[in-house]
């Protein structure tokens, strides 16, 4: 197996646990009254002062934390030994707060890189020590109908990596993606499309969009789980580069999250050479995960040598 984009995530504080160019088969379960676990010894007050921290941002209206948040508690890989058979995803969550997640995220990043790794178990199964259990997030990239690759400029106001490039959305899965006691990451996707960029539920439905979930991530600087989509919207969709930009113009967002974003970049087309030549010139802009999220969504396209080719650099 050709492991250099492995190293390259590594080399980001990124680590891909797995990855499949077909898409997982995902399957999920929500513990909805399992308690959030106290911090470990030792760290009691450092997770007292971030919490107050983060609350009088709540107060400050710099965040928000009206909504439960999903958090990821154990999950499970079955990777296959058959070519044309996907790696199948079981998943276990908990809720959680906002405020809680920041806070926990704080206290990780005050933690010494040792003191980290002895924390951070990666193995099947578990995900890490109880307490450090984050906030589960979806890292979507999109492709329009006329094949841009989208990538977006976070905004000065928000909390965490402000002014920082990101592939296509970022969206936290919480509560409005639960059906039925069921946490749903094709819906918490959808929703994402909406509240991040205006396209309406309409436009993704009839297969005028597919989304693949190609890998599951854990960001190591803020000790968060993600797994990474791709968005394709078909050829015959109005979902093209000039139609986001409308969109993003227009009230289409409403009171949702454009905020978030300071600008669009919708001119760079779905290739290796083109979007190796983006991350690129703009190295010192992106988040962490920006480079391994467009790389997960390459390889989903194209095979290992042409992304290697054009993409295979370091920090």
């Amino acid at each position: 197996m050709d492991l250099w984009w492995h190293i390259r995530s590594a080399e980001r504080n990124v680590h891909v646990a797995a990855a499949d160019a077909a898409g997982f088969i995902i399957s999920a379960e929500l513990r909805e009254n399992a308690l959030p676990p106290p911090p470990p010894h030792g760290l009691e007050e450092v997770f007292a002062k971030w919490v107050n921290h983060w609350e009088q941002q709540v107060r400050d209206g710099a965040i928000t934390n009206d909504v439960r948040m999903l958090a990821l508690t154990h999950f499970q890989i079955d990777f296959s030994r058959e070519p044309s058979r996907r790696t199948e995803l079981s998943m276990v969550f908990r809720y959680g707060r906002y405020v809680r997640h920041r806070a926990v995220s704080s206290v990780y990043q005050e933690l010494s890189r040792e003191k980290q790794t002895t924390i951070n178990s990666r193995d099947q199964g578990v995900v890490f020590h109880p307490f450090f259990c984050n906030s589960f997030g979806i890292h979507l990239g999109v492709v329009t109908a006329d094949g841009r690759f989208v990538f977006a400029v976070r905004s000065r106001q928000v909390a965490v990596d402000p002014s920082k490039i990101i592939v296509g959305i970022v969206e936290g899965t919480d509560e409005h993606d639960v059906s039925e006691g069921i946490p749903n990451m094709h819906a918490a996707a959808i929703r994402g499309l909406k509240e991040e960029l205006g396209v309406a539920a309409e436009d993704c439905s009839n297969g005028q969009v597919e989304i693949r979930f190609v890998g599951l991530t854990f960001n190591a600087e803020l000790a968060e789980w993600n797994l990474v989509a791709l968005a394709r919207f078909s050829e015959t969709s109005s979902i093209t580069s000039k139609k986001l930009l409308e969109l993003r113009a227009s009230d289409a967002l409403g009171n949702f999250d454009a905020w978030e974003f300071a600008a669009l970049h919708a001119d760079v087309d779905f290739n290796p050479v083109t979007v190796g030549a983006f991350l690129r010139c703009h190295s010192p802009e992106l988040v962490n995960y920006t480079y391994v999220d467009a790389l997960l969504c390459l390889l989903a396209s194209f095979s290992p040598d042409e992304v290697r080719a054009h993409c295979d650099f370091p920090p």
